[in-house]
């Protein structure tokens, strides 16, 4: 007999030995789309939440984005959950065939307020789009605080009654209570390197993996600013900040160094950006064998293991101190520092503004003499995480929506894909070089029954796979 969980016994048709084209779910549950960009900073906290509306009686599909827009196109009746709903380079938006196919949408930004302070007001509206949601129907942009609720509200009243505060859901997993999510991948890391400590940069600007001139190819854009930024203002900006981040690259480069020769006895584990060349860092500290050059999976393991995390302006200072580790934060001493420093995580941890001063409190605090750290109210109306969880909000108006828009169930097709085809097709367009693809990986079944396991176990929720491929998993509740 066949297994009762197999695609072909399950609405799936099978077209050939080993090979599927993948046609339609037959259970009509409620669907809600988790689209990823970075698999390693997102997959889990949305399995979290998958699992957690699982338990709500909701199916899930998570997975790349660009395979996600090919299901919320072909499908009706389901809610859209992320970002990723408009085309830049034409008027055919997933926005607008979601409201053409009955479903609902709930735009939520992974970047939603981290950037510099000079210009904290045009990244909000640029990277929420504004100009497109205000002509769209929403059923929620939920935002990560208050104020960035009051400055969209300001800007488009329209969507005020949309506009939710709910901070992000992997700043959850950070906190102590998900320690299990990455319990055996810090135990192996700390087997593997000893005592560590893990140093993050975040320096794309400078040491980008598509080469230094890169980023101004992309930001110097000005159709995706908002109305009234033109091009100088643009270039104004953007060109003081390159200047900032290229001497905190250079000083924070430096600063490795003296970490290595200062602590023999530690590995020092050096995480590069996603969008940072690796190679460079590679070359540059090859000569210290204390020194460990990884982006190996996600950043949440390493941080939970190490005995100090040093960063300069990155979100991983953030996650660090949710995680109740010592975090140092190294801001090069400059006059026009607070301009281009970045909201939220310039106050993650203890403040250093020199070699020497980050040095001797790095001694300090592998001392155990780390003061405890306190967030400015400021802070905290920019990310609602520093003073409550996420995910329960956003699985109480995730099934808020489902009512509101009433979808009870969804009519979800899937993506016709054969194994063969895709392979003459990779073949055909050659490896994948683009940042954007370096950043997604194949889905691997084992780890995403394994971790709704583990959501099952500690109370997080109640889903099982029904259909995994390398692109996306389908979660139904168990």
């Amino acid at each position: 007999m066949a297994d009762p969980d197999t695609p072909s016994r399950r609405g799936v048709r099978r077209i050939g030995k080993g090979t599927f084209e993948l046609m339609k779910l037959t259970e009509e549950l409620p669907t809600v789309l988790f689209p990823i960009e970075t698999a390693t900073r997102e997959l889990d906290s949305k399995l979290v939440m998958a699992s957690a509306l699982a338990a709500e009686g909701c199916r899930s599909i998570v997975g790349h984005k660009e395979t996600l827009k090919e299901i919320a196109t072909a499908s009706k009746r389901l809610v859209w959950q992320g970002k990723s709903l408009f085309s830049a380079r034409s008027d055919d938006h997933i926005a607008d065939r979601l409201n053409e196919r009955s479903s609902a949408i709930m735009f939520i930004h992974d970047e939603g307020g981290m950037h510099q302070v000079k210009a904290w007001d045009h990244h909000v509206l640029k990277t929420h789009r504004i100009e497109h949601l205000r002509k769209r129907k929403m059923h929620r942009v939920c935002v990560w605080g208050e104020r960035q609720k009051h400055l969209l509200s300001s800007y488009a009243s329209e969507l005020q009654d949309a506009i939710v505060i709910t901070g992000s859901p992997r700043f959850d997993l950070c906190r102590p209570q998900f320690d299990w999510v990455t319990q055996q991948k810090s135990d192996e890391k700390r087997d593997e390197y000893g005592p560590y400590i893990l140093m993050c940069t975040r320096f794309g600007t400078a040491n980008h993996s598509q080469g230094t001139g890169d980023p101004f190819r992309r930001k110097m854009k000005p159709t995706l600013w908002p109305e009234g930024m033109g091009q100088k203002g643009i270039a104004d900006v953007w060109y003081a900040k390159w200047h900032r981040d290229v001497h905190d690259f250079a000083d924070f480069v430096v600063l490795i160094k003296g970490i290595a020769v200062d602590n023999p006895t530690h590995t020092v584990i050096v995480r590069p950006h996603p969008s940072e060349n690796l190679s460079f860092y590679e070359h540059a500290l090859s000569s210290f064998k204390n020194v460990k050059v990884t982006k190996e999976d996600s950043v949440l393991p390493w941080i939970r293991s190490a005995d100090l995390v040093i960063h300069s302006n990155c979100t991983t200072g953030i996650e660090s101190v949710l995680a109740g580790r010592p975090v140092l934060n190294f801001l090069p001493a400059s006059d026009t520092r607070s301009e281009f420093d970045v909201e939220v995580a310039r106050e993650a941890g203890y403040t250093v503004a020199s070699i020497d001063d980050a040095l001797q409190k790095s001694a300090d605090f592998l001392s155990g003499r780390a003061p405890a750290h306190v967030w400015s109210n400021h802070a905290q109306t920019i990310l609602h995480n520093l003073k409550g969880e996420t995910i329960p909000i956003l699985v109480t108006e995730t099934t808020n929506v489902l009512k509101e828009a009433g979808i009870t169930s969804s009519a979800i097709q899937l993506p016709k894909r054969r194994a063969v085809r895709s392979a003459i097709s990779r073949l055909v367009r050659g490896p994948s070089t683009t940042y954007a693809a370096s950043k997604r990986g194949p889905l691997e079944r084992s780890y995403i029954e394994n971790f709704l396991e583990q959501c099952r176990l500690h109370g997080a929720g109640r889903g099982r796979v029904r259909l995994s491929t390398k692109e996306y998993v389908v979660v139904e509740p168990s």
